[in-house]
């Protein structure tokens, strides 16, 4: 099903529309830089995904996934409601860095002091949006071990790494949560589009990667159950 999907990173083109770049330009508008931050992300979103009249962004984003389908079971709420799943205690990833380096420094992200919770959540969508994911900025896990295993590399100095998530469970997030409780805010104050909204939502079904997502940021090599060179 899958022909196109929008992006907010450079670098990997994926037959985006005019809005390719659009989210990370309206991301760096929007930003505030605190004077500090307490390191404590949202975990769910304070609002009902609507906006009153019954009818909220996500409904629109699918509705505007579904007339791209023509012929095609529609999808609805429930059905990304469906896709979600418990935070198991073990998830994966296929690491560009060494196994050296992942036990002795955690797996990095992108994320910064300058970035809000919420523009960290607006990269998470756009990096499940892309066919190519975010060159390591949102780095992403799989709770699914055969799903990580497709990204190893051999001989690119990668490793194969198992999180043990017990160690800070509300810090993990899946994307069908990030959809359903906290895009009505995102896209309402400007952070992410609805077309990137649309391009997530399509990979979620397309793909199948039981994507996992730790909101925090940088991931501390405390939580790194085993990193094996790949």
């Amino acid at each position: 099903m899958r022909t196109k999907s929008v992006s907010c990173f450079s670098g990997c083109v994926s037959g985006a529309d005019e809005s390719d770049d659009d989210d990370k330009q309206q991301v760096e508008a929007t930003r505030e830089k605190p004077a500090a931050l307490d390191g404590i992300i949202k975990l769910r979103s304070s609002g009902p995904n609507s906006r009153g009249n019954g009818v909220g962004v996500l409904d629109e984003c699918i509705a505007g996934l579904n007339a791209t389908m023509p012929g095609q079971m529609p999808i609805t709420i429930e059905d990304i409601r469906a896709q979600n799943f418990s935070i198991p205690s073990t998830i994966y990833r296929a690491a560009r860095n060494d196994a050296s380096s992942v036990l002795k420094n955690g797996i990095p992200s992108g994320r910064s002091s300058y970035k809000s919770d919420d523009e960290y959540l607006a990269a998470i969508i756009c990096h499940t949006a892309r066919t190519c994911g975010s060159e390591g900025q949102v780095p992403s896990f799989s709770a699914d071990f055969q799903t990580s295993r497709r990204f190893v590399r051999p001989g690119n100095n990668m490793s194969f790494v198992n999180v043990d998530t017990t160690h800070d469970p509300l810090g993990f997030r899946t994307i069908p949560d990030i959809l359903i409780n906290d895009v009505e805010r995102l896209v309402q104050n400007g952070l992410v589009r609805k077309a990137t909204v649309i391009g997530a939502i399509r990979h979620l079904f397309d793909y199948q990667e039981k994507e996992v997502f730790y909101v925090r940021g940088n991931l501390p090599s405390s939580m790194i159950g085993s990193a094996m060179p790949a």
